[in-house]
């Protein structure tokens, strides 16, 4: 069930291009315990053409200070496949980061409330999955 809490985070380069995230919770029904769990679900844009460096790693800053992801227990996550810096951040900023290649996208699984330490961000980050080319 969505709660209504629902927000764009924006994010400039320092040419003015715009990096943005839609972030959204809900509270979800853990399967395997029963106990409701609050979800943060974000929604990284796609955007073309060369960036600043470091512009999309802090659009991963900015979702993980949103209130809707600070409030949250675990976090899901769209984020363009070929995006690794924001894929890495991801993995440096949260912790128990699982990456599943979906089409041209990589869904993220993350727990929000504890920092993934560097060498689980490298893990996570070059964790391919069975058959990925």
């Amino acid at each position: 069930m969505t709660t209504g809490r629902h927000r764009t985070v924006y994010v400039s380069d320092v040419d003015g291009r715009l990096v943005s995230a839609e972030v959204f919770a809900e509270d979800e029904v853990d399967l395997s315990t029963g106990d409701t769990v609050r979800t943060a679900h974000a929604v990284v844009e796609r955007v073309t053409g060369h960036l600043t460096p470091g512009v999309r790693g802090s659009l991963v800053d900015a979702v993980r200070s949103a209130p809707e992801v600070q409030d949250s227990d675990r976090l899901w996550a769209s984020v363009p496949l070929g995006d690794a810096e924001t894929l890495f951040r991801f993995a440096e900023v949260f912790a128990d980061v699982t990456l599943h290649a979906a089409g041209s996208t990589a869904l993220i699984e993350a727990t929000v409330h504890e920092a993934a330490t560097h060498e689980e961000a490298i893990h996570a980050t070059l964790i391919r999955e069975p058959g990925a080319g």
